[in-house]
């Protein structure tokens, strides 16, 4: 939102059209941060079940399944 009133002012005066597409950039944005977020639970679940799994084949492979 910072970023769309940085660029376009508080007030926009932009057409109907404008805004609409200005809105649904906003809402393609953040749902492409929950999919991001999502994505980085799931490699880390991914990581986890490894090594509970097989923990031979973590110390085997070095290491390369960092979890935080």
């Amino acid at each position: 939102l910072g970023r769309y009133r940085a660029i376009f002012g508080a007030t926009s005066t932009l057409p109907p059209d404008s805004k609409a597409m200005a809105e649904e950039l906003r809402r393609k944005e953040a749902e492409l941060d929950t999919l991001r977020l999502q994505l980085k639970q799931q490699e880390q679940v991914c990581a986890i079940l490894i090594i509970f799994k097989c923990p031979r084949a973590y110390h085997t492979v070095g290491r390369e399944f960092y979890v935080l």
